[in-house]
């Protein structure tokens, strides 16, 4: 397995592209080797090392554990 690491995300209005994008210059600048890539159009994981994903709560709901509770 290649040492890349993926970072895609769910982006409706773009901020999310754009923190994507921040955290891909981040580990890109300690050496890391990152795709960037949308959700949508990722088709194989074999080819990273890790995967970071991120997404508005709104665009990809969050599973029972992670949901937010009523206060």
């Amino acid at each position: 397995m290649p040492n890349r690491i993926l970072v895609t995300y769910a982006s409706r209005a773009g901020s999310t592209a754009e923190v994507a994008r921040s955290i891909a210059a981040t580990l890109s600048e300690n050496g890391a080797q990152v795709d960037v890539i949308a959700m949508a159009e990722v088709k194989d994981l074999s080819l990273y090392h890790a995967v970071v994903a991120g997404s508005a709560e709104d665009v990809v709901p969050l599973t029972a554990p992670y949901q937010k509770r009523p206060i």
